[in-house]
């Protein structure tokens, strides 16, 4: 069995809305899995020393050569980094490609300093970039991504295919239930051709507006994977693009989500679809249906406004088949709740996402009214290691400067937060209109913010001190100033933090 070729695929998906993509062929003994394997570069002897070629030129895309890629080692997907908690990771890359990269670990719980996961340092066109850290012991496991974070150049980047996943090891895999069940490691990708190049080429990231861009899983339109009556597999699934929206579902089939953004969650739900803002992962267990047949695993659509109306489409087909197998039962809990929860934060901030559009200006977009400078020489606002802080995100609909209504997917680098509560909010006043507080059931790094929505993050800065950043996961938006710095820096007492588990 094959999944739709490239060409079908962009030519449904401007049908109907990519609707006439939820099908897929029907299930026969001894289905071949199309599913693309990720190349994995390990740690040995507790540490992952690579080189990775960052490259501009003709790559495999959808198993088709296409131009106007940039890549790392030649593959859309880059290659999968896994280590484990305590190890050292030592990376090169060399930039073979016309803008200036450095590379961030997004998710990772390590220093932002230094030739650590440092956004503000880069290295130029022709040049090399080390990343070298030690991953700390208490790291949670799950899965991550690698991509370039210089800011004016990270959409580009990302779009042209410069991300890969990362595993750190320790997570779903090593939990008792699920020993011997199969992994699978799912990276999605959007890709759109330029319809004027006479051979495939990668349409510019400007010109690819969210109804042209076909997702990809490891690489492929559309592939084929098999799974047995009642056997029940983990997938890991990252949304490892720039900016596409993913409300996932399988046929016939319900997930158990068992981590989010590469943390093993408090208490484990089972839930018909999980969505995907651009950045998040999630990991999931699947148990095949009690019938044998051809099912989809779709996403289903999602609207993020004038410019964000991303189609449905089938991701890949899913074929039941061959002995039945033995369900795993999931466990209610993973991991404890962390602590600090029930501590009373120690500062609360308000941040303010908007955005305008003049012809004099372009698209530009704020957090609390400030455009984001690489250059800025203005010192960042400080937080303190090991304590506990409450923000308060919220998105401004106002269209009084040509703005438009969408969410944003608010990120924060170093330390990952729990959602405890979110409502809407009048713009105009400044007043919350409601309230509704959240148990929260895992951490996050990445979460969707709507239109007169505000959302209440809190989190506990632990360990790392260091200049990083915070910022709206479209990357488009980041790149046109919709990012803020801050500083963590030791408490008067001069204490450090700790080591402990989350």
């Amino acid at each position: 069995m094959s999944g739709l070729t490239r060409r079908e695929a962009l030519g449904l998906a401007a049908v109907a809305g990519g609707a006439v993509l939820l099908g897929g062929p029907s299930a026969q003994a001894g289905t071949r899995e199309t599913l693309p394997r990720i190349p994995v570069i390990r740690s040995r002897n507790g540490v992952l020393k690579a080189r990775l070629e960052a490259v501009a030129g003709a790559a495999a895309l959808d198993r088709v050569t296409t131009d106007g890629l940039w890549t790392y080692d030649s593959s859309f997907v880059g290659p999968c980094l896994r280590l484990s908690p305590g190890d050292r990771m030592d990376l090169t890359v060399h930039n073979g490609v016309p803008v200036p990269i450095n590379t961030h670990f997004h998710g990772f719980w390590v220093d932002p300093s230094g030739d650590a996961d440092n956004v503000f340092i880069e290295a130029r066109p022709g040049g090399s970039l080390r990343s070298r850290f030690h991953l700390p012991r208490a790291h949670p496991s799950g899965l991550f991504w690698y991509h370039p974070h210089v800011h004016g150049y990270t959409n580009e980047s990302v779009w042209s295919g410069l991300s890969g996943p990362i595993i750190v090891n320790g997570g779903v895999e090593a939990l008792p239930q699920y020993r011997g069940c199969r992994e699978r490691l799912l990276v999605f990708k959007g890709f759109a051709l330029d319809p004027a190049a006479s051979t495939p080429t990668m349409l510019p990231v400007d010109s690819a507006s969210a109804d042209l861009v076909i997702m990809t899983v490891n690489g492929v339109v559309n592939p084929t994977m098999a799974l047995r009556p009642g056997e029940t597999q983990t997938w890991r699934m990252g949304n490892m693009g720039n900016d596409g929206f993913l409300r996932i579902a399988l046929d016939d089939h319900r997930f158990t989500v068992l981590a989010t953004d590469g943390h093993p969650v408090f208490e484990t739900w089972t839930t018909k679809e999980v969505t995907l803002a651009p950045g998040a992962r999630v990991e999931v267990a699947v148990t095949g249906a009690k019938d044998p047949g051809s099912y989809s695993l779709r996403t289903l659509g999602y609207d993020n406004g004038r410019y964000g109306r991303w189609s449905a489409q089938v991701l890949a087909t899913v074929v039941v088949e061959g002995e039945p197998g033995v369900p795993a039962r999931a466990p209610k809990a993973i991991t404890a709740r962390p602590a600090w929860l029930e501590e009373q934060p120690a500062k609360r901030r308000t941040f303010t996402l908007s955005e305008s559009f003049t012809p004099a200006t372009g698209p530009l977009f704020y957090i609390n009214g400030e455009v984001f400078s690489h250059e800025d020489i203005h010192d960042p606002f400080e937080v303190e290691v090991d304590t506990v802080e409450e923000w308060v995100v919220r998105n401004d609909p106002s269209r009084a400067e040509g703005g438009v209504l969408e969410g944003h997917p608010f990120h924060i680098h170093v330390n990952h937060f729990a959602i405890v509560g979110r409502g809407r909010w009048d713009p105009a006043t400044g007043k919350a209109l409601t309230y509704r507080k959240v148990e929260p059931r895992g951490l996050e790094d990445t979460e969707q913010v709507l239109p007169a929505e505000y959302v209440v993050l809190k989190m506990k800065f632990r360990r790392f001190t260091g200049k990083t950043v915070f910022h709206c996961h479209i990357l488009f938006h980041e790149d046109m100033g919709m990012m803020g710095a801050f500083r963590i820096v030791e408490r008067p007492s001069g204490s450090s933090g700790d080591d402990h588990a989350h």
